[in-house]
C-alpha cells in the first residue's frame, strides 16, 4: 500500500512536471534514407522562453515496439537534423522518437510528440513488363506540415534520376519502358517546412514487354518537287527508338524507311509519285527491346488534277480531300505561279471543307501555270498541300510539224515508237494508233500521251506479238481545243522469220521498215547463239534485200538454237538531220541434232572405244547407256564426251540406248546393237 502512494505522488509530480514544461521536443518533419542506408533526421526547432535548452535524445528501434536505444545526444539547441550513421535503413524500415531535455529547478525531459520511421521500399518484377512498387509512411497519419504527395523516381541510366510520377497512395505500378536494363527506384515526399523524406532505393533488372503508343501522323503534306512530306508528334513512351514509315503498294503496306531518333518527327518520301495519285501512309513505333506498336491512322496525300478549256482559257482544278487536320479542316486555299513549280505563289481564292473543285478564268495565252491547293485548319495553324501541277494555257495553234521517227522492236512483245514534235505548239496531247495492215479504218487507239516541253516523246506499245506481225504506227496531234489534228507519217516495223535448213544453214526474211524521210539505206544482221547474240553484226546487206542464208556449219558445239535480229539504218535526206535505226523482233532458228554412232569397235585397235559423235544436241539431258545379250546394263554415262572401253566383257553383239533433247526440246531416242571385237 505504501509502495502504490510513492508511485502515486510521483507520477502526478511528473506529470505536473510536464504539463509545466517550458520546453517541449521537436516535431519530427522529415526521414531521409541515404544510398548507404544512413538515416538522416529532420524537425522543427522547439520554443525555449527561458533559455533552459539542455539536448536532444534520439532513440532508434528495428520496430515500432522497440526496444529502443539512444544515440549519441545532440547538444545544439538550433540544430535541426541528425545523421544516424550504420541505420542500415536499406534492408527495413528503423524507428525513431525525439526528446527535449532541459533544467528547470532540476533536469527535466519532455515527452517526444510522435514516433516516426523511415521509407521502405520495395520493388517485385512479375515479370510482365511492369515493376509493382510499395512503401510505409513515416507516420501514420501523416505529420501535418507533409504535402500528402509522394514522387517516384527511377534510376536510368545508373548516375541519373527522373520523376517519373506523383501519387497520394502507398503503391504504385511502373510500365517499364526501357529494354532488359538494371532499374532503381525511390519514393519522396516533402514538407512544407522545405525538407524532404526519401525512401530506401532498390530495384532489379527489368524487361519490357509493352509495346509503344501508336504513333499519329499530324500533317501529311506533298512539297514543291511533288515529294510527300509527313510530320508527327513525339511518341510518348519514353523508350522510343525509331518509327517506321508503311506505304499502301495497292494490296498491301509495305515498310518503306525508318526515321532512327524519339525526336525525329518528319520524313520527306524521294521516291514518292504523290504527282501521279494520292498515295496512302501509316506509321508505327518500336522501343529499344524491338516491341513495335500496330500501325497508327491511314493518311493520304492530297492530289491535285487539272481539266482544260483551252478554248475559253480557263482550267478546272479538282482535287481529293484531305486528312483530319489540327483543330478541324476549314477549308482549302488555291494558289497559283507562273514563275515555276516553287512559287513563289499567289492566293487565288478559297473554297469550304465539303468542296473539292476551283475553275480560274480567263488565263493569258501561251502561258504556262503551276497550281497547288492547302488545306487548313480552323485555327489557322495547321495546313497540308497537295502535289504541285503544271499547266499550259496554249493558243488553238496547230504544230509546224509532227513527224514520227521510228517504231522499234525493243524486247519481246514490247514497240517503242518515237515521235518529234513541236514543243512550241499548243496541243494537249499526242494520240498514238495501231494496225497490222494500212487500212486506216483499222486503225486501233492505244492511247494519248500529255503535251511536253521536251522532244522527243516516246510510247512504248506492251500489247503486241512481236514474233507474229509487224505493225503500223501514226500519232494524231490533239489541238488545244481537244480536237484531232496534224497527223504524223506511219512507221511500219520490222518483223523477221528464221527457219533452219538441212545443210546447216538458217534462212532469214523479213519486211522492209517504211517510212523514213531519209529512207532505208541498208540492214545489220545479228547473230546469237543459245540465247548469247553478238553485238557485232555478222553482214549488212543492201535496201531491197529481205532474205538472207547464214552457214551456222561451224558452230557444231552449241546446242543448235540461233537467234537473229535485223536492225534497219536510215539513209542521209532527213531534213531533221535525224538518222535513225529500228529493231526487228528476235527470231529463232533450230537446227536437228546430228549424232554419229558406230557399228563395231576393238578396243586394241584404232577404233578402241564405242562413243556417240553428236552436234546440236543439249548435253544437260543425254543419257547413253549399253546392254549384253541378257538385257544387263554393262555401261552408263550422262558425260557427253565418255565412251565404251568394252573393258571386262567378252566380244559380241550389245544393245546401246542413246537419249537426247534437240534445240526444239523435242527428246530423241536411239536404240541399236554394237559389235565388241576382240
Amino acid at each position: 500500500m505504501f509502495k502504490r502512494i510513492i508511485l502515486f505522488i510521483v507520477f502526478f509530480a511528473l506529470q505536473h512536471a510536464f504539463a509545466n514544461a517550458s520546453v517541449l521536443s521537436p516535431q519530427m518533419r522529415c526521414v531521409n534514407v541515404l544510398q548507404n542506408g544512413d538515416v538522416v533526421l529532420t524537425w522543427s526547432t522547439p520554443a525555449d522562453p527561458g533559455n533552459e535548452f539542455n539536448r536532444y535524445l534520439i532513440y532508434t528501434a528495428p520496430a515500432l515496439s522497440g526496444p529502443y536505444s539512444l544515440l549519441p545526444p545532440v547538444s545544439v539547441y538550433l540544430q535541426t537534423s541528425y545523421t544516424h550513421f550504420g541505420a542500415n535503413a536499406s534492408g527495413a524500415p528503423v524507428y525513431y522518437y525525439i526528446q527535449t531535455q532541459f533544467t528547470s529547478g532540476s533536469l527535466i525531459v519532455a515527452p517526444s510528440l510522435d514516433t516516426v520511421c523511415s521509407m521502405h521500399l520495395n520493388v517485385i518484377n512479375p515479370g510482365n513488363g511492369t515493376a509493382l512498387l510499395s512503401w510505409n509512411p513515416i507516420k501514420t497519419p501523416d505529420i501535418s506540415s507533409s504535402t500528402g504527395v509522394y514522387i517516384i523516381y527511377q534510376n536510368y541510366p545508373s548516375t541519373v534520376w527522373t520523376a517519373i510520377a506523383t501519387t497520394t497512395n502507398l503503391n504504385y505500378i511502373d510500365s517499364i519502358l526501357i529494354c532488359n536494363a538494371t532499374i532503381k527506384y525511390r519514393i519522396e515526399i516533402t514538407d512544407t517546412t522545405g525538407c524532404t523524406s526519401v525512401s530506401s532505393a532498390t530495384g532489379g533488372i527489368f524487361q519490357n514487354s509493352i509495346v509503344p503508343a501508336v504513333p499519329v501522323i499530324d500533317t501529311l503534306s506533298v512539297d514543291d518537287t511533288n515529294y510527300a512530306l509527313m510530320n508527327w508528334s513525339a511518341n510518348s513512351s519514353r523508350d522510343v527508338t525509331a518509327y517506321v514509315i508503311y506505304k499502301f503498294n495497292g494490296s498491301a503496306w509495305i515498310p518503306i524507311d525508318t526515321v532512327y531518333g524519339i525526336n525525329n518527327t518528319d520524313y520527306n518520301y524521294l521516291l514518292s509519285n504523290a504527282y501521279l495519285g494520292s498515295e496512302e501512309f501509316r506509321l508505327a513505333a518500336y522501343d529499344s527491346c524491338g516491341n513495335i506498336s500496330p500501325m497508327g491512322a491511314v493518311f493520304n496525300t492530297m492530289f491535285l488534277s487539272s481539266a482544260a478549256s483551252i478554248c475559253d482559257r480557263s482550267v478546272t482544278l479538282n482535287w481529293t480531300s484531305s486528312n483530319p487536320i489540327g483543330t478541324g479542316l476549314a477549308g482549302y486555299r488555291i494558289y497559283q505561279s507562273t514563275i515555276g513549280i516553287t512559287g513563289p505563289y499567289a492566293l487565288m481564292g478559297s473554297v469550304s471543307p465539303g468542296v473539292l473543285t476551283y475553275t480560274v478564268s480567263p488565263l493569258n495565252p501561251n502561258t504556262t501555270y503551276y497550281y497547288k491547293i492547302q488545306a487548313f485548319d480552323s485555327s489557322g495553324t495547321k495546313t497540308a498541300s497537295s502535289n504541285r501541277i503544271l499547266f499550259y494555257s496554249a493558243t488553238p495553234i496547230p504544230p509546224q510539224f509532227s513527224y514520227l521517227r521510228k517504231a522499234s522492236v525493243v524486247a519481246p512483245n514490247k514497240i517503242d515508237v518515237t515521235c518529234h514534235i513541236d514543243v512550241a505548239a499548243s496541243v494537249l496531247g499526242y494520240k498514238l494508233y495501231r494496225s497490222t495492215d494500212t487500212v486506216s479504218a483499222n486503225y486501233i487507239y492505244l492511247g494519248t500521251i500529255p503535251s511536253s516541253i521536251t522532244t522527243p516523246i516516246v510510247f512504248r506499245d506492251n500489247k503486241v506479238l512481236t514474233d507474229k506481225n509487224s505493225y503500223y504506227y501514226k500519232m494524231v496531234v490533239v489541238d488545244s481545243c481537244g480536237f484531232d489534228g496534224f497527223e504524223t507519217n506511219i512507221g511500219h516495223t520490222i518483223l523477221l522469220n528464221a527457219i533452219s535448213n538441212p545443210d546447216m544453214t538458217n534462212t532469214l526474211n523479213w519486211n522492209d521498215y517504211s517510212t523514213w524521210l531519209g529512207s532505208v539505206s541498208s540492214y545489220n544482221i545479228y547473230r546469237g547463239i543459245d540465247g548469247a547474240i553478238d553485238p557485232t553484226p555478222i553482214d549488212n546487206v543492201a535496201f531491197g534485200i529481205n532474205t538472207y542464208k547464214d552457214d551456222v556449219s561451224m558452230f557444231l558445239q552449241g546446242e543448235g538454237v540461233f537467234n537473229y535480229y535485223v536492225e534497219a539504218l536510215e539513209g542521209p535526206g532527213n531534213i531533221y538531220n535525224f538518222s535513225e535505226n529500228s529493231l526487228s523482233n528476235i527470231a529463232d532458228a533450230f537446227q536437228d541434232p546430228e549424232v554419229y554412232i558406230p557399228n563395231s569397235f576393238k578396243p586394241s585397235g584404232i577404233n578402241n572405244m564405242f562413243i556417240p559423235v553428236a552436234t546440236y544436241v543439249n548435253f544437260t539431258e543425254y543419257e547413253f547407256m549399253v546392254f549384253n545379250r541378257w538385257g544387263l546394263k554393262v555401261f552408263s554415262t550422262t558425260n557427253i564426251d565418255e565412251g565404251w572401253n568394252g573393258n571386262k566383257c567378252e566380244g559380241g553383239v550389245y544393245i546401246y540406248i542413246v537419249r537426247y533433247k534437240s534445240s526444239k526440246g523435242e527428246y530423241i531416242e536411239r536404240k541399236g546393237s554394237v559389235t565388241l571385237l576382240r
